[in-house]
């Protein structure tokens, strides 16, 4: 019965297993390294339509008020508790940076909601209510 004999690899291919091991690990970090740069990407494009869907809801907030009081002319208390909640920013309501505005011209209500995230551009949004 023969015995297996163990070889020594040869002198050139001593370590090139160590390197192998070195590349696939460097490739797999930059791999992990995009998923989280894509991960991040998509948390600020999901806050950014958070953002953009409260700015309407605000701005359909005012406007029912005005359909409901058949009149684009509120009361100035009712527009200064709106302002106020549009810009009462924490998780749950208001926008960072948030400002509204209503501004009338005959039976005509231009609403404006502008608003800017830390570290961002300012957005805004505008719808027009018109009540005949």
């Amino acid at each position: 019965m023969a015995h297996a004999i163990a070889r020594k690899p040869a002198r050139s291919a001593r370590g090139f297993l160590l390197i192998e091991v070195l590349v696939a690990i460097l490739i797999f970090s930059f791999a992990v390294l995009g998923l989280i740069a894509l991960l991040a990407s998509s948390m600020q494009t999901s806050i950014d339509g958070e953002n953009r869907e409260r700015a309407a809801i605000f701005a359909s907030q005012i406007a029912n008020e005005m359909w409901y009081m058949k009149t684009v002319n509120l009361p100035a208390a009712d527009v200064t508790n709106w302002q106020n909640t549009v810009a009462a920013f924490n998780v749950q309501s208001g926008l960072p940076n948030g400002v509204g505005s209503v501004s009338v011209n005959g039976n005509i209500a231009f609403i404006q909601v502008t608003w800017k995230p830390p570290h961002g551009v300012q957005h805004q949004y505008q719808t027009v209510v018109q009540i005949p």
